[in-house]
């Protein structure tokens, strides 16, 4: 059965950080060595890894702490300017599909709230005092 867990619960979160791990891989597609060594955890293997803070190290590399957003697991990496490209085009790339997936179920949810809304009215199980403030 579905359990529900607060925002950041240490208890709850890392059990199903993997499974919804396994679910936007699913949905963002086949990963490289790039999105290997930045994006998974190294704690609790889900691709959850996210850029929080980030400076140029020189001229040719780029510092970045990365935190894990199933286990909180923070790490510090060092990569160059073209694999910080890349990663940062990874990163739009994976944005730009969330939010179409998001686009999609939003308008699925509304689609579905809509038609409960027309069949209540059908049935006239809505009325005008359903409305008083």
């Amino acid at each position: 059965m579905w359990q529900a867990a607060a925002f950041g619960d240490p208890e709850v979160m890392p059990r199903h950080a993997a499974k919804l791990g396994l679910a936007l891989r699913r949905i963002l597609g086949p990963t490289n060595r790039l999105h290997e060594a930045l994006v998974v955890c190294r704690r609790c293997g889900s691709d959850f890894a996210n850029p929080v803070s980030w400076h140029a190290q020189g001229e040719a590399a780029w510092w970045i702490r990365l935190r894990c957003g199933g286990c909180g697991f923070v790490r510090e990496v060092e990569v160059s300017n073209e694999e910080a490209e890349r990663y940062d085009a990874e990163l739009d790339r994976g944005m730009a599909k969330i939010a179409s997936t998001l686009t999609s179920l939003d308008r699925a949810r509304m689609h579905a709230e809509a038609d409960v809304f027309k069949m209540a009215l059908e049935r006239d199980l809505i009325g005008p005092g359903d409305f008083r403030i």
